[in-house]
């Protein structure tokens, strides 16, 4: 990727899998570097599919017709700020 970045910079696309909890899922959404960067700056902001939220543990902050940003509440918060300190 770091190649794409430096001849199409920010915003080039690439392919990344949804990041949803649903473990029968493998769809791929399609997103720019400067999204990803910003999105994936915060630990508790993710990437999901449409209509593939979990709004028992997540609370749907952006929509676009590609994807839905996340934010993770209470303990699965929790869990990625500390994965992300790894």
């Amino acid at each position: 990727m770091d190649e794409r970045v430096q001849r199409f910079g920010k915003r080039a696309s690439f392919s990344i899998a949804c990041e949803c909890d649903r473990e029968s899922c493998n769809g791929r959404l399609i997103v720019t570097v400067s999204e990803y960067e910003h999105v994936r700056s915060d630990p508790v902001l993710f990437f999901v599919l449409p209509g593939h939220e979990d709004r028992r543990i997540e609370q749907v902050v952006r929509e676009t017709d590609r994807y839905n940003v996340v934010r993770k509440t209470g303990e699965a918060a929790e869990i990625a700020r500390e994965t992300a300190e790894r």
